[in-house]
């Protein structure tokens, strides 16, 4: 999930679906090996890169399982950087965004 501001001359909700576009191309083009973090501070980059997006002002990594997702459970917040900077995958992990279609949630102001 992300919140984004825009330029006030831009269609917010043009700037967002790019954003969101720029997202789920990021993401599918990345393959995690095990043990690979998540680095968080790429998606701040594709958010900030993408046209008329003035500032990034939250990105969070979500947690999903059950149902067509895995059923493990895993602490992001236990994992995450004392900077906030990237997600630590333990020794049996591998990141995956299953569903980028309908995992990705965006915000704009």
């Amino acid at each position: 999930n992300f919140s984004l501001v825009a330029d006030y001359e831009e269609n917010r909700f043009n700037v967002l679906n790019l954003a969101m576009q720029k997202l789920k191309n990021y993401f599918a083009s990345l393959e995690f090996d095990i043990s690979e973090p998540l680095y968080v501070v790429d998606v701040y980059k594709v958010l900030q890169r993408s046209p008329g997006v003035v500032d990034v002002l939250d990105v969070k990594i979500i947690h999903k399982n059950g149902g067509s997702y895995s059923d493990t459970t895993y602490n992001f917040n236990d994992h995450l950087s004392t900077d906030g900077r990237y997600l630590n995958a333990e020794i049996d992990t591998v990141f995956e965004m299953k569903f980028p279609a309908a995992d990705i949630e965006g915000s704009i102001t």
